[in-house]
């Protein structure tokens, strides 16, 4: 009983390696077909063990040696499989006769009574049916042709693989002198069982075995001793040095490439732990690395060492030391130290140069900048002329910018950004900006949303030219990363006390052509100095990616209030009402927000048709591509309701109807205010000094 569950476990163990080998990639019918054979010589040396009369072990016996043959057709396969994708059809036809005569002469013994005599034998304490050996006579006698065959199976065989051994790789070789010393192994058998008349289920117990060690070398230890190898041979070429100790702390290897660097000296000198961890500790600090110095005849050579246990730290099975030749990292050190050098003294020679020249070109601008402005407003001068001087003034104001641009430059490495507070007005600044936009980016079809805090105060106390930079340069370079957009500035105002606040500046920028930004990474001039200059006044900057297709630049700045008068005032707010004609039907909140910020009501609506009157001053707000006769003619009809068109900064030709208004690109909240009080920057700054 017990050997029937052995062998059952073996049917089933052998039936799992069937099927792992249909699943590889590559298969090898040969070891399918010497796998099936073998469960069918399980099942029937099962069927043996049992059998209890003469008549059943005869049937038993007799079919078992009818499919043995069949074990050397598919070893043979299997083999041949297992080097070349070629049958060999020459060598496996030979086989296959051969194979088929032995089932010839056993099926044979079926209808011919006395060609093969069966036995009892006595083993281990119990009676086995064995097929009793016959004495050699003159006439062959048919059990000795059955086993002759079989002897030309195994030396057919032992040829084959004797001839890959000597046509395959080196490192495959072991692979087929284990197949030969197994095929050795089962000849023996054949022999043994032959001889000493031994049950065949010993025989195909011993089979067994035989059938899971060559489904290691078949499909597990080639690519096992492949990758062995590999690995072994890249560790030895490309590691400059790699030196194994045991778990005893004696050295088992060192790499081929070490060997040719160091002495034999040294090699001796490391043949234990110990005297390798003082070999290591000579460690020198050379450029910021921690490296080991080695001469030898060639050259110099400076290793970076690292060490790594092998094994549970408790119960460590090795120790690695691996070597990385450093030597040009440190050559290339001591060629870039000396080509900085040369590039930090001729920086020094332009920085000193730049300098020079701006104050140079700084001191006529200032000239220039205070005689317009002392003339700008003179009442007895022309509107002609005023407007030139306006001119001059803006255009003198950009130079300045122009050429501390330059001078930041020149001083990005030093830190010598300068940052002058003085008291300003941010609505000012915000209106300038505008415009310096609208200029920059001409004909480029990217739109401007400038939103402010109806919270700001009417003035500040800080840096607002270099505020007015920040914004300038971070918005040039948020239109390089979105290409063509939208990009929004979100402008609050947090107080943190009475006197102090927080400005909060958001730009948001949507495009469909984002480029790939990395914010710590960027080289752009403008980036950089616009975040050591968010430095310099104390603020803090993110860049963060929204989408696919959003970035947000956002950074804040401490200013000191100095006049906390609120200048985005709408007028009477709570007696007007703003419509905003949209025909797709989007920004509905957003406006409805800006609406509710400054103090009054808005709604959007998607056709003239839906307009009903409030009883209040009613608004229209719509883009100019929205105007034509039938929006003209609204006009005409309501002449109570104030429209307020928006158009390009360069449109020149606009209709004029006494209820209608103009908002010119980029739109800002402050254009928007000044649309619904009905007055120009101009007047809102003259009333805030009169006030």
């Amino acid at each position: 009983m017990t050997i029937q569950i052995i062998f059952t476990l073996l049917i089933l163990i052998v039936l799992i390696a069937i099927i792992f080998s249909l699943r590889e990639k590559h298969k090898n019918i040969g070891f399918v077909i010497t796998s099936s054979v073998l469960i069918v010589a399980d099942i029937l040396s099962m069927l043996i063990i049992s059998a209890e009369t003469i008549k059943e072990a005869r049937n038993y016996l007799l079919l078992y040696y009818l499919i043995y043959p069949w074990l050397f057709f598919g070893t043979l396969l299997t083999v041949i499989r297992s080097h070349t994708p070629k049958l060999h059809l020459d060598c496996n036809f030979g086989m296959a006769v051969i194979c088929f005569i032995q089932s010839a002469i056993i099926a044979s013994c079926y209808f011919v009574n006395g060609q093969i005599s069966f036995t009892q034998v006595v083993l281990y304490g119990r009676v086995w049916w064995v097929v009793k050996m016959p004495i050699l006579q003159f006439v062959p006698d048919v059990f000795i042709a059955y086993h002759a065959l079989c002897l030309i199976n195994c030396i057919t065989i032992f040829a084959m693989m004797l001839v890959f051994v000597f046509n395959v790789p080196e490192v495959f070789k072991v692979k087929y002198i284990n197949l030969m010393i197994l095929q050795l192994i089962m000849f023996a058998l054949i022999t043994y069982t032959y001889i000493n008349n031994i049950p065949v289920w010993i025989h195909t117990l011993v089979m067994n075995f035989i059938c899971y060690l060559t489904y290691y070398y078949i499909f597990i230890y080639s690519n096992l001793k492949l990758r062995d190898t590999v690995l072994y041979d890249f560790a030895n070429e490309l590691s400059d040095g790699v030196i194994i100790y045991n778990m005893h702390n004696d050295i088992i290897h060192i790499n081929d490439r070490f060997k040719k660097i160091v002495s034999e000296e040294i090699i001796k000198g490391i043949s234990n732990i110990d005297l390798m961890e003082r070999f290591i500790s000579r460690k020198e600090s050379v450029y910021d690395f921690e490296v080991l110095h080695y001469s030898n005849e060639d050259r110099d050579y400076y290793f970076k060492t690292d060490k790594k246990i092998v094994g549970p730290d408790d119960d460590p099975i090795g120790t690695v030391y691996l070597f990385h030749d450093m030597s040009a990292e440190i050559d290339q050190m001591k060629m870039m130290n000396e080509i900085n050098s040369d590039l930090e003294r001729n920086s020094m020679i332009k920085r000193d140069y730049v300098s020079f020249m701006s104050g140079k070109l700084l001191a006529p601008i200032g000239k220039i900048l205070t005689l317009s402005e002392e003339y700008m407003n003179n009442k007895d001068l022309s509107e002609e002329l005023n407007d030139c001087l306006k001119q001059i003034n803006n255009s003198g104001k950009n130079l300045k910018s122009i050429v501390s641009e330059m001078n930041d430059h020149s001083n990005l490495d030093n830190d010598k950004l300068e940052i002058i507070n003085k008291v300003y007005n941010p609505l000012y600044e915000i209106y300038e900006v505008c415009k310096d936009i609208q200029v920059g980016i001409g004909d480029d079809p990217t739109d401007y949303i400038f939103v402010i805090d109806p919270e700001l105060p009417h003035e500040l106390l800080g840096d607002n030219v270099r505020i007015r930079q920040v914004l300038i340069n971070l918005s040039e370079t948020m239109i390089n990363i979105i290409g063509k957009g939208i990009v929004r500035i979100v402008l609050s105002c947090r107080p943190i006390s009475e006197d102090d606040i927080i400005a909060e500046i958001h730009l948001i920028g949507m495009g469909f052509e984002m480029k790939d930004f990395d914010p710590e990474s960027n080289s752009d001039a403008r980036y950089v100095i616009s975040r050591k200059l968010i430095d310099a006044m104390g603020g803090t900057f993110d860049a963060t990616r929204l989408s696919e297709t959003e970035m947000d630049f956002r950074f804040t700045i401490p200013q000191k209030v100095a006049d906390n008068r609120k200048d985005l005032v709408v007028e009477n707010s709570s007696r007007k009402f703003a419509y905003c004609l949209n025909e797709k039907n989007v920004l509905n909140d957003e406006f409805r927000k800006e609406m509710k910020a400054l103090g009054m009501d808005g709604k959007v609506i998607t056709d003239l048709n839906d307009y009903k009157a409030t009883g209040k001053t009613d608004y229209m707000f719509f883009i100019n591509e929205y105007y034509n006769e039938n929006t003209g003619r609204f006009l005409d009809e309501h002449p109570m309701v104030i429209g307020i068109m928006l158009v390009d900064s360069d449109i020149d030709e606009l209709p004029d109807k006494p209820n209608l208004r103009y908002i010119k690109k980029p739109i800002s909240t402050l254009e928007m205010v000044l649309a619904l009080n009905g007055m120009d920057f101009e007047s809102l700054q003259k009333v805030r000094s009169d006030e």
